[in-house]
């Protein structure tokens, strides 16, 4: 004889559907806390207001007109020097070094102090989003760990556009109108150092942070 079919009722059924559910769709109930549900406690929210403040201090440092100290020469005229931008006489306020009458040259020690700046921004954008994402879900230990690799990269990369200091424009043997500047850092050097402390101390908040043990 055949065996007979066995037949569960709607409610037997449900609490199948839902296991079956949870492991098909990566269980997404159990990582989502609600908005800024803060799953992972106080040390994420620390990372996530360090990582911010970081990056958008590391980008105002890059773009910054006064990376080093305004400097005035005898004649009135006034220099000033950035990663990407200057201000120096003859050109109108703060412009772009590719509009230097002079053709400065921008050697491979401000190609690479600008090269790290634009990585740190443009990665460092993405990893801060991720960041702020585990204010509402709960991500595995060592995904956080990734982050905060991340954010310790992003202090090596903000210390290297320091590497502007060994250009040939701060050289005075190259008899450069710009070298008397590069002895004093300016507001934007000063930022980007800030941002270095502060990207310093969002990894290491990264690191107290618990394993998370969903409930």
């Amino acid at each position: 004889t055949k065996p007979e079919p066995v037949v569960t009722s709607e409610a037997e059924d449900a609490p199948r559907a839902k296991v079956e559910g949870e492991t098909a769709w990566y269980k997404v109930h159990h990582s989502m806390h609600g908005f800024l549900g803060f799953p992972h406690g106080i040390y994420s929210a620390i990372a996530i207001i360090l990582s911010v403040a970081a990056l958008v201090m590391s980008t105002m440092a890059a773009w910054s007109c006064e990376f080093f100290e305004k400097y005035e020469d005898m004649d009135g005229k006034v220099y000033r020097m950035g990663l990407f931008r200057g201000e120096f006489p003859g050109s109108d306020g703060c412009e772009k070094w590719e509009d230097h009458p002079m053709n400065v040259n921008l050697d491979n020690n401000w190609q690479g102090a600008r090269a790290s700046a634009i990585i740190t921004s443009g990665i460092g954008i993405f990893a801060v989003i991720v960041m702020m994402f585990s204010s509402t879900f709960a991500f595995k230990k060592g995904f956080l760990l990734f982050i905060a690799f991340w954010f310790t990269l992003f202090v090596l990369l903000d210390a290297l556009t320091f590497n502007l200091v060994d250009a040939d424009i701060c050289d005075s043997a190259q008899n450069s109108d710009f070298f008397e500047i590069c002895d004093d850092i300016g507001p934007g050097a000063k930022m980007m150092i800030a941002a270095i402390i502060f990207w310093f101390f969002a990894a290491v908040s990264i690191l107290f942070i618990p394993r998370y043990e969903p409930e």
